[in-house]
């Protein structure tokens, strides 16, 4: 599920999630802000630097509160973690790994990797 406000943006995801070969799962674009989104789905969620801090700090509340509603284990996959330190500092969360630029694979961007086990 991907989750885009700008609803051009929406279709442009949709037009390139068809055009992707060999998926094994369907691919839904939701027209949706990212802090009104309901996360209770979710398991894993892939985030490449795609709002700032405030917005970043909403979205992460409405996670926590989806374990709350359902918990379960979830993992958090943060690209370009530019507002990290909200990661940091939510006592629900631990760190896994943190790749660095460079390090692995050629990559552009520091990625770290995030889990929780319940809310």
């Amino acid at each position: 599920v991907g989750v885009e406000m700008d609803q051009d943006l929406c279709a442009t995801a949709q037009r390139n999630a068809e055009r992707v070969r060999g998926r094994r799962s369907p691919v839904r674009i939701a027209h949706a802000a990212a802090q009104e989104f309901d996360y209770g789905a979710g398991t894993v969620y892939y985030l490449f630097c795609p709002f700032g801090a405030a917005t970043l700090n909403q979205v992460l509340a409405r996670i926590r509160q989806s374990l709350q509603g359902e918990p379960r284990r979830i993992r958090i996959v943060y690209v370009n973690p530019m507002a990290e330190f909200l990661l940091q500092r939510s006592d629900w969360l631990q760190m896994k790994d943190r790749w660095q630029t460079g390090d692995k694979f050629g990559l552009l961007h520091d990625v770290s990797f995030w889990q929780a086990e319940h809310a």
